[in-house]
């Protein structure tokens, strides 16, 4: 008699997850997580003056309405995201990116995650979408976002000027930038990671 044969099936397995730090998509599920990021309503203004008070997960979906590419950070131990922000191109400039609506979870915050998720912004605009610059602006009192900034390569570039709805009245701004060169150079010195940081497509 012929000895039956044996079918051995492999478990299906989910990828494995980075064992580092590691970026993501935004999802809809974590607008809430989001909006408790923000503590005050000065906070939120220093974030998002176009927003008004308070922020909510449905305000934070509206961003999603002229900022298609939204991503979050992992530090590689945790499930739940430490950061979020937009990097998008600039209206009228193609080659151009910018920086929209940088946010760091409070409870992480003045451990280097802000500088760690910058830098992997940019590493995504220069190397994976071939920009030339990205930009980003900043209220001139938050001292301690421009020193993030400024750890993370961007230099203070001017400022300027403009007036929300929201707030009733007209906002001054610092302006930053890093080149392209910059960014390469910096890297070459060993003051930009070596390898940034990847971008995992979340299980649907």
């Amino acid at each position: 008699m012929a000895t039956p044969k044996m079918t051995l099936e492999r478990a299906t397995r989910p990828p494995a997850r980075p064992a580092g730090p590691h970026l993501i998509p935004f999802s809809e599920g974590r607008a809430a997580l989001i909006a408790s990021w923000v503590r005050s309503d000065a906070e939120l203004l220093w974030l998002a003056p176009g927003t008004p008070p308070p922020l909510t997960a449905e305000k934070v979906l509206l961003w999603g309405e002229e900022r298609r590419q939204r991503l979050m950070l992992r530090n590689g131990r945790d499930e739940t995201p430490i950061a979020y922000a937009e990097l998008n191109e600039m209206p009228g400039h193609r080659r151009q990116m910018w920086i929209g609506h940088f946010l760091l979870d409070p409870a992480q915050r003045g451990r280097s995650w802000g500088v760690r998720f910058a830098q992997a912004l940019l590493a995504a605009a220069f190397e994976s979408q071939g920009a030339t610059d990205v930009l980003l602006v900043v209220f001139p009192e938050n001292e301690r976002a421009i020193r993030c900034y400024e750890r993370a390569g961007f230099l203070q570039l001017g400022q300027e000027r403009k007036h929300f709805k929201s707030t009733g009245r007209e906002h001054l701004f610092t302006r930053m930038g890093i080149s392209r060169s910059r960014f390469r150079k910096l890297t070459s010195m060993g003051r930009m990671p070596a390898e940034p940081l990847p971008l995992i497509a979340e299980a649907t």
